[in-house]
C-alpha cells in the first residue's frame, strides 16, 4: 500500500483520470462540476493498494459562490471568508472500507495546509463524521437539504463541519 499527495498540476493524465473515476463511483458529488474541482484542488490524495487505486481525498479551493451558498443553508454565525479550503472529494471503494484509510489521507491532507477549512457530509454517514471530529473539525449550524440531481435517493441532509487553524 502507498499514499501520494500532491498538486493537481503535479499529477499524470492518469492519475487524474483515476481520482474522477473513483469519485464517480462515490456518487456523492455532482460530476458536471468535478473535473474542474479536481485541477482547482491544492492538493490531491490517492491510496492503493499494490497498484489499485482504492481511496482518494482532496483539498479543495471552492467558488466564492459555492462556499457562501453552504454557510447560508447550514445557517452558521461563522463567516465562510475564514474558511479557504474545503476537505472534500473523500471515497473509498467498499473493499478497502474499515482499514482507515480514510482517516489517513484526511489527516495528511490537514498536514500539509494548517489553514482553516470545512466539509460537509451526509447526517446518515456516522463514519466520515467520525473521521473530521477526529481531525479537529466540530459541527456548524444545522443540517439543510442536500440535492444531488443524477441521484435517485430519497431527500437527505447534510451537516457542515469546521476546523480552523
Amino acid at each position: 500500500m502507498s499514499d501520494k499527495i500532491k498538486p493537481p498540476i503535479q499529477c499524470t493524465k492518469k492519475e487524474i483520470e483515476a481520482f474522477f473515476q473513483l469519485l464517480k463511483i462515490g456518487s456523492e458529488v455532482e460530476m458536471r462540476s468535478a473535473h474542474e474541482g479536481i485541477m482547482r484542488a491544492k492538493f490531491l490524495a490517492f491510496h492503493y493498494e499494490k497498484e489499485s487505486l482504492a481511496g482518494i481525498a482532496a483539498l479543495k479551493k471552492p467558488t466564492e459562490n459555492y462556499k457562501r451558498g453552504i454557510f447560508l443553508k447550514a445557517k452558521t454565525t461563522e463567516q465562510e471568508d475564514n474558511f479557504d479550503l474545503e476537505l472534500g472529494y473523500v471515497v473509498t471503494l467498499e473493499r478497502y472500507r474499515g482499514f482507515g484509510i480514510c482517516s489517513t489521507l484526511v489527516r495528511q491532507l490537514i498536514e500539509r495546509s494548517q489553514d482553516s477549512m470545512y466539509a460537509t457530509t451526509r447526517t446518515t454517514n456516522m463514519a466520515m463524521q467520525t473521521v473530521l471530529q477526529q481531525n479537529g473539525f466540530s459541527k456548524a449550524g444545522v443540517p439543510y437539504k442536500g440535492k444531488l440531481q443524477r441521484v435517485k435517493k430519497a431527500d437527505y441532509f447534510l451537516q457542515l463541519f469546521i476546523r480552523n487553524a
